[in-house]
């Protein structure tokens, strides 16, 4: 941030140059949104200080073909979403009482949206969520699972605390009862469970189909295992 990357002044405009600029920036911002995010710890990049546009394809990359940027695009708005849900989720500061669960839930619902935009916005070779999805190229299938990956663990993330919330009652029906309808608890419940498995089942295919070598990658063990 210190060069400036962060701001739209220094890295809007055309050109191979500064598309690259920008590419750069949200490369690093969606990799510490994810270290944040995985570590437990916040974010040291401040949201209201990044307003450099959102880094665009290549007609022209490197050796003269074009360069797409979509899991870039994509793992940007993750990251954002992330620490908006991290924020709102899970910061000491948020949720003292059962009457705040609603400010809870919208945002919750504001970032199913944002990600429902993302799902409809994406080129067919990241369609994680289709398993019919024709095998591409290995660093598309690594994309692909990553994306999956990421997307699952962030769903989770949203429906949780449902999850929480319900161990400090005797039964699911006190639990619902207790908070009314600001959020429904079982069907919470039942989406980050099939998310669980969503992202298991991708991670499966990942491994043993359509991208073998992927196996050797400790990165999505440590995903795994922090599901």
């Amino acid at each position: 941030m210190a060069l400036g990357l962060h701001r739209s002044q220094v890295v809007s405009g055309s050109g191979a140059w500064l598309t690259r600029l920008r590419l750069t920036f949200w490369t690093i911002y969606y990799m510490e949104r994810m270290t944040a995010l995985f570590s437990g710890r916040p974010t040291c990049l401040s949201e209201e200080h990044i307003d450099a546009p959102i880094s665009d394809d290549m007609t022209e990359g490197p050796d003269s073909f074009p360069a797409q940027h979509s899991y870039v695009r994509a793992m940007s708005v993750l990251g954002r979403v992330s620490d908006t849900i991290m924020r709102a989720n899970y910061s000491p500061k948020t949720v003292k009482r059962v009457s705040e669960l609603s400010t809870m839930n919208r945002t919750n619902n504001e970032c199913i949206e944002t990600l429902q935009c993302l799902l409809n916005n994406l080129p067919p070779f990241l369609h994680f969520f289709d398993q019919q999805t024709p095998r591409g190229e290995e660093w598309q299938e690594v994309q692909r699972t990553c994306l999956g990956i990421t997307y699952h663990i962030t769903c989770i993330l949203i429906y949780r605390p449902a999850i929480i919330y319900v161990t400090f009652f005797d039964s699911l029906a006190l639990a619902q009862e207790s908070i009314g309808d600001l959020i429904d608890i079982q069907k919470n419940i039942d989406l980050a469970v099939s998310s669980a498995h969503c992202l298991i089942a991708l991670t499966h295919d990942a491994f043993f189909n359509r991208c073998p070598a992927m196996k050797r990658d400790g990165n999505v063990a440590v995903s795994l295992f922090l599901k």
